[in-house]
């Protein structure tokens, strides 16, 4: 055909296609049939498919073409050398010509792949096949490059068959090489459709093609390890439970919750069918007969109720969606495992710069049970692959180490758990010191897989097991260490670039929230600010990214005032961060919103220190912050935070903003009352038609109410005529019948606010919107309170009345404030009596019938409400009247002729409350008063009269709280002289009156608990014990005013340890050695903590470190005024434990020296006590103390100081009269 001019052709081909066609020739030359065929006929059988193709391709058609391709193939593998020869030259010709035919083949030899492995009738199989593959790419090499490029790809999985192994060793690069195709520029050139191949592929030859790649084209790693990354930090895998595993395991349509077929057999047996018992046969024979007769029908097969089956059936369908959900997440899963396990065989230095999230993405989800084994063996891997081999035995240790720590939730490698989990911990810190040294550091990806360990040092280890204070300093130590290296134009990847600076950031601040004090609270807060000057962009820095700025922001609304300010002092090194982040006011991400927002609002911090931080950051001109609207909508969020500093800070930030943005006020009023009406609407529980409660209500939260509240009352001073009117109109009724009384209150005191700043412009449009509530609105349980509340707002507004009209309404407003003072609302109580106080001027010919209607209340009447109430509302009338009422009006005499009255308890009960009253109302006005009120106080300490005892202790409280300077001077005196007394109720109630002192406020109370704990310790021991009940008592009252929550937590214990300093000592240091102090230290807590403590040092060698150790923790967080009181008592001790013959006592000792000096300045003699012990010749073990003394004492007090002293150290140094040893 080929060589012969035919003439008419087409019939020719005609006629040999239907020929073809006809007789079903295509389908009987198969493998089989030419094998058994002569080589002549074969080759012969060849020449006409060379032609055939060649000149009539289109004719024959596709199909027709595509068969006759598979043939010669087939020949080539079937055939010996001269029919394999015929086909491979006719094979050549045909795609040198036509290159169309390149797809055929290589869809060939794809299609085939898996019939031609190596069998034992037949060993060359496999060969035979990898040599056609070669043959065939000798012929691809002589095609267009992309269509070369086309078949690799084509055959890619093809080649990495495990049928063809070993033949296939090398094949990819013995094709790409016969090819001439550069498998590096290959990869980066066609990375996306490898990829494709990969996500599709769930086979043992994508695993070994990635591990192939990646050899020879290492810019794939990179994308191999997101695509892999991408899975692993899917939630779902996190929320696979064992139970969900188990279920996997279980075969399809088994029920794995067999328990509910349990269930279905307990109800066969039914005592339904059981008859009376007789004498014929027993209940329990009948039960036995039941269980008898189920274990029958079980064994036949259960016969379950229609409903039984339904219920089956559900629950099967549950396990086969769980089964097919888990098989999928299982199957993807462990394709991108053996992706990573499968790159990490190759040379992985383009990856060194993911390494942090390598490790932080296995950490994620080493404790979860899909994933803890997986991640397991990539961590170790990644650990023996990473470290050098001068680190790679400590690689191995930290992997393992890590593993076992976090405790995965599958099973440990048996060989690990040879050397106790101790042993090997202990061994790891010791090298990492070893390391420290030697000034050895690793490089940062290595650094960032040890991270999980050093992280769980800090972080996780129990904050209070003896040791972690230790290790904790040593893993920061080597935190450090890294964090203060740099990159250089030599090494690049070594760098804080790629360190996980996201979480050195968030390591530090959330384990500074716990344990804020102590040497471990100062190293946080230096990685914090490592981190952030590591993270400024300066040459050989990292820049901080959306993930580090998140953190700090997250943090920057933190309790802690003194992570507060380390934060913003940490973005103001974050200069060139925060200015990436400058934005237009029409183009605001969230972030930059979130970061502006409480930057803003920590210049108006309740904490002072915090607003200038916050104030200083704000005004950095590099950073550009601006005010904007977006703000405001971030300030709303903080205002419903259940956090108090959040809410005063964020509603003074809004009021702030909105001074600027006068554009925004109505929108921002309007977002804030939609809010409150919003959260004020808590749901009900959901009720049976019983009344039975079905669904519990959920808690109201009504702290962030009074959030709103707090807002609105900043924002009143801004606001104009018609929000104000739309603000009242929330507030009467809706705010003031709030389901909260705290929120009530602060609804209220809104209103005060919108009248006070406001009261002029609105007194003539809300005087008649109260009038008119009262006079409309029915009277009801529910709205008593709200009209209690609108006659205080009227009280309040009528101070703003006009001359001419106020004696014409302000005397009804006082008659219905007085009305109100019979409510049992002590905050309506105290509101009235606020009230009174301005409008008695306008009613000064009255008052004197007012007081005497007031004090008859006071003293006769009935209700202890009305009692209460009339001594609000007299302390209300004398604030008003002037403090010469008391005397002009009788008040006094008829109060002191009250409270000696022994016949009427409730007249010495009121007067007692008066007393209360007009202390908290006058304030120090009422101090004269106090001298001559005290000796009735204590006698009615122990009045027999329990009502009278608890008013002596509420007004006693009350006097304490008001008590000035001077006032304390006064009083202190005499109560201590009464400690003295020979009669028993004397001293009990100076005793009790002492107790009350801790109500003193914060400035008294510092200065005179360092004189009354102690007498108090002291009466603990007198001889009567009623007397040793009200010492115990008073120190209880004092640890009552306690604020610390840590202290209040142990309060019993230092209460204990005062009472029997011999019995529970000890278990009191204990407490407190395992307290994390996170909050301020006050002064309460001083005057309990420091006897107990002072007292240890008098003690054996474990107890006086425990006390040095506690001391120092202490003193981080206790402000000076507070801790110097107590100088006399804590510096002995101190001394005394800083000569122990115990090096950890003098340690410790010397470290809470440090921490003393470092907060409240250098100490009178103390320095000179420490160089006199020094080159004392009493022992070495004095000087050693006093050497160990002078080196923290010097890091307190600064470079200055050590000058002066080193001066003096050298000095003795030369001083030739001191002995050599000296």
């Amino acid at each position: 055909l080929a060589t012969k001019d035919l003439g008419d052709s087409d019939a020719i081909v005609a006629k040999i296609k239907n020929k073809i066609l006809g007789s079903n020739v295509m389908s009987i030359l198969t493998s089989k049939v030419l094998s058994s065929v002569h080589d002549n006929e074969t080759i012969a059988f060849v020449n006409f498919i060379d032609p055939l193709i060649l000149l009539f391709e289109a004719e024959i058609g596709e199909t027709i073409t595509t068969s006759l391709v598979d043939i010669l193939l087939d020949i080539i593998l079937t055939k010996t050398y001269p029919s394999t020869k015929s086909a491979l030259n006719s094979l050549t010709k045909l795609m040198q010509n036509n290159q169309k035919l390149a797809s055929i083949v290589i869809a060939y030899l794809n299609k085939n792949v898996t019939n031609y492995s190596n069998t034992d009738d037949q060993p060359f199989r496999a060969r035979k096949f990898v040599e056609l593959i070669k043959s065939v790419f000798k012929i691809v090499s002589t095609l267009d490059l992309e269509l070369k490029e086309k078949c690799i790809l084509d055959v890619l999985l093809m080649i990495m068959s495990a049928n063809l192994q070993p033949e296939s060793h090398g094949l990819l690069e013995i094709i790409s090489k016969t090819c001439g195709i550069d498998m590096y520029k290959f990869g980066e050139t066609h990375a996306e459709a490898i990829m494709e191949l990969v996500k599709s592929s769930h086979t043992p030859e994508c695993y070994a093609l990635v591990s192939n790649l990646s050899k020879h084209c290492l810019t794939l790693i990179t994308p191999f390890f997101s695509l892999c990354l991408d899975v692993f930090e899917r939630p779902a895998i996190r929320c696979v439970t064992e139970e969900d595993l188990e279920i996997n395991r279980t075969p399809s349509g088994t029920l794995w919750k067999t328990s509910m077929l349990d269930e279905f057999e307990k109800s066969v047996v039914v005592d339904k069918n059981i008859k009376r018992e007789s004498k014929l046969y027993s209940v329990e024979d009948q039960k036995w007969a039941l269980e008898m007769e189920a274990n029958l029908k079980k064994q036949k097969g259960m016969n379950l109720t229609k409903k039984q089956r339904d219920d089956l059936n559900a629950r099967l369908e549950v396990e086969e969606g769980i089964r097919t959900h888990v098989d999928k997440l299982k199957t993807d899963f462990n394709q991108k495992f053996n992706i990573m396990m499968s790159c990490l065989d190759a040379d992985i230095s383009h990856i060194m710069h993911s390494i942090a999230r390598i490790s932080s993405s296995i950490m994620e989800i080493l404790t979860y049970p899909l994933s803890a084994k997986n991640a397991t063996d990539l961590l170790i891997k990644l650990c023996l692959k990473v470290f050098p081999d001068s680190f790679k035995d400590l690689g191995f240790l930290l992997g393992r180490l890590t593993v076992r720590l976090h405790d995965p939730p599958c099973q440990i490698n048996p060989d690990w758990l040879g050397e106790p989990l101790e042993m090997a911990f202990g061994r790891c810190i010791e090298q990492l010191k070893r390391m420290l040294v030697t000034g050895f550091t690793l490089s940062s990806a290595s650094f960032s897989l040890a991270f999980p360990f050093l992280r769980y040092i800090v972080e996780k280890t129990n904050m209070t097991s003896i040791g972690y204070e230790e290790n904790a300093i040593v893993a920061l130590d080597v935190i450090l260490a890294h964090l203060r290296k740099r990159a250089s134009a030599d090494n690049l990847f070594d760098g804080p670039t790629f360190m996980p600076m996201e979480d050195l950031l968030r390591m530090s601040c959330a384990t500074f929230e716990r344990k804020p004090a102590g040497p471990v609270g100062g190293k946080l807060l230096t990685v914090l600010g490592e981190v952030c000057e590591a993270s400024k962009g300066d040459p050989g820095c990292a820049i901080a990214g959306d993930g580090e700025v998140t953190v700090l922001v997250d943090y920057l609304t933190s309790p802690n005032d003194t992570l507060r300010v380390n934060i913003l002092e940490g973005m103001r090194v974050l200069k060139l961060a925060l200015s990436l982040m400058v934005y237009e006011s029409s183009d605001v991400t969230e972030l930059a919103n979130r970061l502006s927002t409480t930057i803003w609002m920590s210049k108006f911090d309740v904490v002072a220190s915090v607003q200038q931080a916050g104030s200083t950051l704000w005004a950095e001109p590099k950073c550009e912050f601006m005010v904007h609207a977006g703000i405001c909508d971030g300030l709303l969020l903080h205002i419903v935070s259940p956090q108090e500093h959040l809410q005063m800070a964020a509603s003074a930030a809004l009021a702030s903003i909105l001074e600027d943005l006068d554009e925004c006020i109505g929108d921002v009023l309007e977002k804030l009352m939609d809010l409150y009406i919003k959260k004020s609407d808590v749901p009900k529980p959901v009720l049976d038609e019983m009344g039975r409660v079905l669904m519990a209500a959920p808690p109201d939260k009504w702290e962030e109410r009074t959030g709103i509240a707090e807002a609105l009352t900043a924002i009143v001073p801004i606001l104009v005529n018609e929000q104000l009117l739309t603000l009242i109109s929330l507030i009467v009724p809706k705010g003031l019948s709030d389901s909260c009384p705290l929120v009530q209150a602060k609804m209220r005191d809104v209103g005060i606010k919108i009248i006070n700043v406001h009261g002029k412009l609105v007194i003539d449009v809300l005087l008649p919107v109260f009038e008119n509530y009262l006079d409309n609105t029915p009277d009801s349980k529910a709205n008593d309170v709200v009209k209690q509340n609108v006659v205080i707002l009227m009280a309040t507004l009528a101070k703003h009345l006009k001359q001419e009209d106020s004696e014409l309404k302000v005397k009804p407003i006082v008659v219905k404030l007085l009305e109100a003072l019979s409510t049992p609302s002590e905050q309506v109580q105290i509101a009235v009596a606020e009230c009174l106080a301005p409008l008695v001027p306008s009613i000064k010919d009255v008052a004197p019938q007012l007081i005497q209607r007031i004090l008859y209340q006071l003293l006769e009447s009935d209700k202890y409400g009305d009692r209460r109430g009339a001594a609000y509302g007299l302390a209300g009338l004398v604030k008003g009247l002037g403090l010469l009422a008391l005397k002009q009006l009788d008040i006094m005499p008829t109060l002191i002729e009250a409270i000696t009255n022994k016949k009427n308890f409730k007249h010495r009960e009121g007067a007692l409350m008066a007393f209360e009253q007009l202390t908290t109302m006058m304030g120090t006005l009422f101090e004269p008063y106090v001298i001559n009120v005290l000796p009735h106080l204590l006698v009615c300490f122990g009045d027999g009269n329990q009502y009278v005892r608890e008013a002596t202790e509420k007004a006693s409280k009350a006097i304490m709280a008001k008590l000035s300077g001077h006032g304390v001077k006064l009083v202190l005196p005499s109560l201590l002289k009464a400690l003295t007394d020979d009669a028993w109720r004397t001293k009990a109630g100076s005793v009790e009156l002492l107790g009350a002192m801790a109500y003193c406020n914060p400035k008294q109370l510092s200065s005179c608990l360092p004189n009354i704990v102690p007498k108090l310790i002291e009466v603990m021991a007198d001889s009567h014990t009623k007397v040793q009940r009200a010492s115990q008592a008073a120190l209880k009252q004092i640890g009552s005013v306690i604020r610390n929550p840590e202290i209040q937590v142990i309060v019993h214990l230092l209460l204990n340890a005062l009472a029997e300093p011999s019995k529970h000592t000890d278990k009191c240091l204990e407490a407190l050695m395992k307290t994390s102090f996170v909050h301020k230290i006050d002064a309460p807590s001083l005057a309990l903590i420091v006897p107990v403590v002072t007292r240890s040092f008098e003690q054996r060698t474990d107890t006086k470190k425990a006390a040095a150790q506690i001391i120092g923790n202490m003193l981080v967080l206790t402000d000076e005024k507070d801790l110097k009181p107590y100088l006399n008592s804590i510096i002995p001790g101190i001394k005394t434990a800083l000569l122990d013959p115990v090096p950890d006592v003098r340690l410790y000792s010397a470290r809470a020296l440090g921490c003393l000096v470092k907060g409240i300045g250098e100490i009178d003699g103390l320095m000179e006590w420490l160089l006199a012990t020094l080159i004392s010749e009493q022992s070495s073990v004095d000087r050693s103390g006093a050497a160990q003394g002078i080196s923290e004492v010097m890091v307190g007090l600064g470079g200055e100081r050590l000058l002066r002293t080193m001066n003096e150290v050298l000095m003795c140094l030369e001083d030739d009269t001191l002995p050599p040893h000296i």
